[in-house]
Order: structure tokens, then sequence, then C-alpha cells
């Protein structure tokens, strides 16, 4: 098997350059927003005080719903095994139209921030605790994936250990 922790460099001056420059940039707005921009309360701080717009909300929940595997594996599978993939699509359109008008409202009129306090509100706190327990386990079998496979592209093109790049 071949080893994978030495990719053929791709990388220049440039791209190591606008790397570096990203991270930094995150490191700047994560500074800011820690030190001089604090949020009194939960609500201010998980929901933005309720009065973010509809753009920076739906960038938000994009953004953290495409992880490095999607972007890696999507033209993968299409590329495999052709266009049947797109019926996955199918569902991508109407699952966010029947969360719009079934579920959406619920919550709004509930004024709840979680699906956990859903859970509770509805059934009871164990319920919440068993719903809570499954998405931690699920995210600990899912997160060295997200991790790894970005770490395994950034190696191809860079050069750089995967052990390297998961540091940062």
């Amino acid at each position: 098997m071949e080893d994978l922790e030495e990719g053929p460099a791709m990388f220049g001056p440039e791209e190591y350059f606008v790397v570096a420059l990203m991270m930094l940039l995150s490191l700047v707005i994560g500074v800011y927003f820690t030190f001089w921009s604090r949020q009194d309360s939960y609500s201010e701080y998980m929901l933005g005080g309720r009065k973010m717009g509809v753009f920076p909300v739906t960038m938000s929940l994009v953004a953290s719903n495409i992880s490095g595997i999607a972007l890696v594996g999507n033209p993968a599978e299409v590329y495999s095994y052709g266009t049947l993939y797109s019926v996955v699509m199918l569902s991508d359109m109407v699952v966010p139209i029947i969360n719009i008008a079934m579920f959406l409202p619920v919550f709004y009129n509930l004024q709840l921030n979680t699906l956990y306090e859903y859970l509770e509100l509805r059934f009871n706190h164990d319920t919440r605790v068993l719903g809570s327990l499954i998405f931690t386990i699920s995210q600990i079998v899912y997160m060295p994936a997200i991790i790894y496979v970005p770490s395994l592209v950034f190696n191809q093109v860079s050069g750089l250990s995967v052990l390297v790049v998961q540091l940062f």
C-alpha cells in the first residue's frame, strides 16, 4: 500500500501565503469576538440575539453543513458512478421544504433554541438525554473522518505530513 504521508508538493509560495492569510484571518475574527465583542446571554451568543438577517443565517447553516468529506466525496462519487447521484439532490430539495412548512413553525412559536428542548417538552428529560447521547456518539464517530479527509487532500497538494496538517 502506498504511503500517504508524503505526497507530491504542488503548492507554491502564493498558495502557502493564501492558506496562512486565511488562518490568520480566522484567528483575528476569533480573538475579536472573544475579547471585544462579548455576548451577555445565551440567546446573544447562540442565536445572535435573534436579530440576524436571512443571509448570515443561511450562510452559517450552509457552512456548517458542508464538510470536507462532501467537497471531496461528491465529485468523486459523480465521477465514479455517473449522474445517478443527482437523485440525492431530490431529497436535498424536498427535505428543507418539509422542514420549513412543518417543523420550523413549531420551534418558532415555542421559542425553542434546540431540538433537545423540544424533546424534553414533548416527552421527558430522559428522552432529551438519550437524544443528546445519540448525537454525541454519532459526532465522535464522524469527526475523525471530517478531520482526516481534508488533511489528506492538503497533504497531497502541499507535501506536508497528514499529522502536521491536522494540527492546524
